[in-house]
């Protein structure tokens, strides 16, 4: 057997590893650890997009809550304005009017 052959153990069945009789047992188990890598560094890569996503989520929602807080302030202070200038609006109206009687 080639060594080419040997180190692309990735491309070989179960089936094939099996009808090698010399290596089998070796050729197999370093299919297996392979094949245990290859799940292992999957699952690390999808545990790292899982945790990304959240952290994406977290983001957004924490600058969502900003954007109504600052939106909930801006009417506030709109409100209180209008209100001061109605304020201001009916006192010039009373000095009108007095000014009137005068």
């Amino acid at each position: 057997m080639s060594s080419s052959i040997a180190n692309n153990l990735t491309k070989w069945s179960n089936e094939k590893l099996r009808e090698n009789k010399d290596d089998d047992d070796d050729l197999y188990e370093k299919k297996s650890v392979e094949h245990r890598h290859r799940m292992k560094a999957w699952k690390e890569a999808e545990r790292q997009m899982v945790e990304e996503l959240v952290r994406q989520k977290v983001e957004e929602v924490a600058k969502q809550k900003v954007e109504v807080e600052a939106q909930r302030r801006a009417e506030t202070e709109a409100k209180a304005h209008i209100e001061e200038v109605v304020q201001a609006q009916g006192h010039q109206e009373k000095v009108t009017l007095l000014l009137k009687q005068i």
